[in-house]
């Protein structure tokens, strides 16, 4: 080999090297980048009475997520926000890089029907399949909710050929002289879960199309007014028999008293086994502060929690003006 040869090997070599260093550095700091590697939808709906609890709640969510898990939200709006509220929505978005909020104007949707003593939002959630038309899947969580870990495992459940998943309410279950399933029309309680923490196959439900069937449904019961609580009876008479029943630490009930262990819980029961129970009341993934709200009254730990998240807001003040006579 001559001389001159030598020297363009030798060039060839450097220059490989070099290429392959600069290579592996840009790949590096671009996987240090791209740090996001998974995504989930979360939804909410809120009113005027629910600003304040929604935006805690997101910012629970937001303070136990992993950096690469990215959280797009989806609040749906009643009419009587406010641009100010909007606004406290998305300052989460400026304040975590993480996530994304799509504030969502349901302004003369529901207005006409029967809501008891709620709020016509509870029925926005009977709307996210068609919403979020291009998603598979979604987290819809009430506004009196924390989480307290990232919600990824949680949406990545094993929905199968189910078009919800939830907590059972114990509420119902548990009552046995209760004759709501006559109510419902279905044979059994047994898959009857809460509507206020619930994962929802967005694409099945399109699929078969069960948002025709929520719509029928709420119109019956403006009619015959024949729900107890309309937007959860909705749901689990339109999704009997495709209803995932969740581990009890995904969505536990406040009111239930997470302080009691199994063998002393009149709740306790209807979850799946006594390690569900104990795991769902000891280190819940989600809390939903079903019966007294914690801005009415610290009456747990948990409660405090929620007030921590509070001021993590960046209107903890306001937040406290707003609930001046909790306890």
């Amino acid at each position: 080999m001559s001389k001159k040869n030598k020297v363009i090997l030798t060039a060839g070599f450097i220059l490989a090297f070099v290429a392959l260093i600069f290579a592996t550095k840009f790949f590096k700091n671009k996987a240090s980048n791209d740090e996001i590697i998974s995504r989930i939808n979360i939804a909410y709906a809120s009113d005027k009475a629910y600003v304040f609890p929604t935006l805690v709640s997101m910012v629970s969510v937001m303070e136990n997520s992993k950096k690469s898990t990215e959280c797009d939200f989806t609040i749906l709006l009643s009419g009587e926000i406010t641009d100010s509220d909007k606004e406290k929505f998305k300052s989460v978005e400026k304040k975590y890089s993480n996530c994304k909020v799509n504030l969502v104007d349901m302004s003369g949707q529901f207005d006409s029907s029967e809501v008891r003593f709620w709020s016509k939002a509870m029925y926005y959630r009977l709307s996210l399949p068609e919403i979020l038309s291009n998603e598979k899947r979604c987290i819809y969580l009430d506004g009196d909710t924390i989480a307290r870990k990232d919600l990824s495992e949680m949406f990545n459940l094993d929905m199968n050929d189910y078009y919800v998943a939830g907590i059972r309410d114990f509420n119902e279950i548990i009552n046995s002289k209760s004759e709501h399933y006559k109510v419902l029309g279905v044979p059994d309680l047994n898959s009857y879960v809460c509507s206020g923490v619930l994962i929802i196959n967005l694409e099945k439900i399109r699929n078969d199309n069960i948002t025709a069937v929520f719509g029928e449904l709420v119109k019956q019961n403006d009619a015959n007014k024949m729900f107890k609580f309309p937007d959860q009876d909705v749901i689990n008479k339109a999704c009997y028999g495709h209803i995932f029943t969740m581990p009890f630490k995904y969505g536990a009930l406040a009111h239930t008293d997470l302080t009691v262990p199994y063998s002393k819980s009149e709740y306790a029961q209807w979850a799946s086994n006594k390690k569900d129970w104990e795991e769902g009341r000891k280190d819940p993934t989600v809390v939903h502060f079903t019966g007294t709200k914690p801005w009415v009254e610290k009456y747990s730990d948990l409660c405090k929690e929620w007030w921590n998240y509070a001021e993590k807001t960046g209107f903890g003040n306001e937040i406290k003006n707003a609930y001046p006579n909790v306890k």
